[in-house]
């Protein structure tokens, strides 16, 4: 039987209903004229409002660094008091020269930064392979409680955020400017839930995964490389169809493993057209609409890639591992993700299924293969079964859903 097809020379519109926008539940600042922020002790660079690049009122306000890889920064305190409680955190901004980003910082204080908590929104230097940012590109970025860490005394208290403070920091290859437009707040879900992808097509996700998530009760998404169906360690067509009968989600990863293996590297024209096959091979062989991607290394990296895919697409999973993604994700064509893989451990991963359950966030989690002897990028048996029954331990404080679920009703 044949199930190849060549690859079409228009995106593919996406037919599910879009990703819900995060709602504001209180704004705190839109940079608008008075503000009140200014310079932040040992900022280098230059900034200011800003009326020629803005998304929201008629101004935001820039942040230049100085490209010696020190920090631009601006802070007011005096706010509110806001409460944080049940709330998480979120803004509105804006990269350009992303490749000499250090990182992007929001910090939150409940008095003069005495006390006060700190969140990297991105930092490129720990995971250049997927950028989460897009230069030139507003993203709403949004914070789960859990991504703060404190950054001076007893760290922010929730129910009292008094102090803002934006920051950007390049890595001394360059000038990075920031705008950013909006500071607020998003209400949290009732609770966590998470999600399981697997790529590639490897034999050990029917073998091995599926067995496990079937005994739990629990679903998941796939994406196969096309050119591997069949092959030695990857699973044949009828295992794909099985996983699609049993209620998996099918997903469009990658046509041709020369492409996916080379994401970074080849052009733009290559990557959508790859991805383009990818979803009409979905499409032409009873695998679904196919409209959520998981997109291979998360290799959006540039304005022509980002908005390629968010045209034929209602979200994109990325590999972004730096912060967990929220419900509703700021950005839905660079889902935020963790890797189950030999880097991070059962207990690494566990730490995050508590995350979850505690702050109420989106866990996606990135897979490859489920061995008994695994490679750098898989996964043990006996790691994925005790991760399994760790998250049915969880209860109600965590659902398992598809994304494709989250996308039509949300986490509850």
């Amino acid at each position: 039987m044949s199930f190849r097809v060549q690859p079409l020379q228009t995106p593919l519109i996406p037919v599910l209903a879009a990703m819900p926008p995060p709602v504001d539940a209180s704004v705190i600042t839109l940079f608008q004229a008075g503000h009140g922020f200014a310079a932040s002790p040992g900022s280098t660079g230059t900034q200011g409002d800003d009326a020629s690049t803005f998304l929201l009122g008629t101004q935001s306000y820039r942040l230049t660094t100085a490209g010696a890889g020190g920090f631009t920064a601006a802070r007011r305190t005096g706010f509110g008091p806001f409460d944080a409680t049940g709330r998480m955190m979120a803004m509105l901004v804006r990269i350009d020269n992303w490749q000499s980003l250090s990182d992007c910082r929001l910090d939150i204080a409940s008095d003069v930064f005495v006390n006060w908590s700190s969140a990297d929104t991105v930092s490129p230097a720990t995971n250049l392979v997927s950028p989460f940012y897009v230069n030139g590109e507003w993203l709403y970025v949004t914070l789960n409680w859990g991504a703060f860490a404190v950054g001076g005394g007893a760290g922010v208290t929730r129910n009292n955020i008094t102090g803002v403070q934006v920051r950007c920091k390049d890595d001394g290859t360059g000038q990075v400017v920031e705008h950013v437009n909006k500071v607020a707040m998003i209400a949290e879900p009732a609770n966590g839930v998470v999600t399981f992808t697997f790529d590639d097509g490897y034999a050990g996700v029917w073998a091995s995964a599926k067995p496990i998530l079937d005994a739990a009760g629990y679903s998941a998404g796939f994406g196969p490389i096309v050119d591997k169906i069949g092959q030695t360690n990857f699973m044949p067509i009828d295992q794909l169809y099985g996983l699609r009968d049993s209620g998996w989600e099918p997903h469009p990863h990658s046509f041709a493993v020369a492409v996916h293996n080379n994401y970074s590297t080849v052009s733009d024209q290559t990557a959508i057209a790859d991805m383009t096959a990818a979803k009409a091979w979905i499409r032409a062989n009873g695998f679904g609409s196919g409209d959520n991607l998981l997109v291979p290394q998360g290799q959006t990296i540039n304005a022509t890639r980002y908005e390629a895919f968010r045209n034929m697409a209602t979200t994109c999973r990325s590999a972004y591992t730096r912060v967990r993604e929220t419900y509703p994700p700021g950005p839905p064509y660079d889902l935020r993700t963790y890797t189950l893989s030999q880097a991070n451990t059962l207990a690494d991963v566990e730490l995050k299924v508590d995350e979850c359950a505690t702050n109420k966030t989106w866990l996606i989690l990135q897979a490859h293969n489920i061995t008994a002897t695994p490679t750098s990028i898989d996964w043990t048996v006996a790691d994925f079964q005790s991760l399994v029954t760790y998250i049915q331990g969880k209860g109600a404080a965590i659902k398992v859903k598809r994304i494709t679920d989250v996308v039509k009703s949300g986490v509850a």
